[in-house]
């Protein structure tokens, strides 16, 4: 993970299990949503073992963005469902059945805004 406030000097980025100190030109501004402040890398492929990024640390940083704490926890979530590990898809309808829960709630109300 590691995190920055847009400097551009050292920071740890976790690799699966291991951790690296690397340097290098963060933003501190998530990819995703432009938020500004505290940042992460986040791999979306994990494409080599430890023991070759162990060798070429430089390789740590490839196939990462730059994230928010929200968006980096909602990525590793996805890329989870996308890799089928069950947890992360009891988490996710666990998620959506509270979601549609305060949804239909909400729908029933006559006060909402717009409703007739």
């Amino acid at each position: 993970m590691g995190d920055t406030k847009g400097d551009t000097g050292k920071f740890t980025v976790r690799y699966r299990r291991a951790r690296f100190t690397v340097e290098g030109g963060r933003t501190g501004v998530c990819e995703a949503c432009g938020r500004k402040g505290r940042t992460e890398m986040h791999h979306y492929l994990y494409a080599y073992e430890t023991k070759e990024i162990r060798k070429r640390k430089e390789l740590v940083l490839e196939n990462t963005v730059e994230l928010c704490f929200s968006c980096h926890k909602l990525a590793d979530c996805l890329r989870n469902l996308e890799e089928g590990k069950e947890a992360a898809q009891k988490v996710a309808l666990a998620v959506l059945k509270r979601i549609r829960g305060n949804i239909d709630v909400r729908a029933d109300k006559s006060d909402l805004p717009g409703a007739s």
